[in-house]
């Protein structure tokens, strides 16, 4: 928590966020949960075997669906601009949430239960992005800039100052 805190320092914007537990701290009104750890974690119960993974399988398709809708409303006439698409994304929620209640009711105290208990508890921060056109759905961007230092690693050219400058290892 501490790290995150550092990382986070004054930040005051919406943190597009993983779900670790780290980031809590983090006003959920400002929150807008990945969507590709959401498609992950679904894909994860879709795994298991019976009416879970089903379950699983139908979440991650409509989660898919959500992404595949806002890219369309975000590229549409110049950006933001299709009714049609956002009436669809509108749509989204309410047909998730009912997906995500049956899920609950059906598997109540089994982990699939509980991971639709969890999305339904952090709901609103699904859907942070309709409220705020131009945030992006995942946190794919600020992984990406964070891997070599979260990792304790270094990109290719520091861990070998020769690949920098194409000089040859000396031997």
């Amino acid at each position: 928590m501490k790290a995150a805190k550092e990382l986070l320092g004054d930040f005051a914007g919406i943190l597009i966020t993983d779900w670790h537990g780290a980031y809590h701290a983090h006003p959920a009104s400002l929150c807008q949960l990945c969507w590709s750890h959401v498609i992950r974690n679904l894909e994860r119960l879709s795994r298991r075997n019976g009416d879970p993974g089903e379950l699983g399988l139908w979440l991650a398709r409509v989660a898919r669906i959500v992404i595949r809708l806002e890219h369309r409303w975000r590229g549409s006439g110049g950006g933001y601009q299709s009714q049609h698409y956002r009436r669809r994304l509108l749509a989204a929620p309410a047909n998730f949430r009912l997906a995500l209640e049956q899920g609950l009711a059906q598997h109540a105290g089994q982990r699939s239960g509980n991971a639709c208990q969890a999305l339904l508890h952090d709901e609103s921060m699904l859907w942070r992005f309709l409220e705020t056109p131009g945030i992006d759905l995942t946190n794919n961007t600020a992984e990406r800039a964070l891997r070599p230092s979260l990792s304790g690693g270094k990109p290719a050219s520091l861990a070998n100052p020769n690949a920098a400058t194409g000089s040859a290892p000396a031997s």
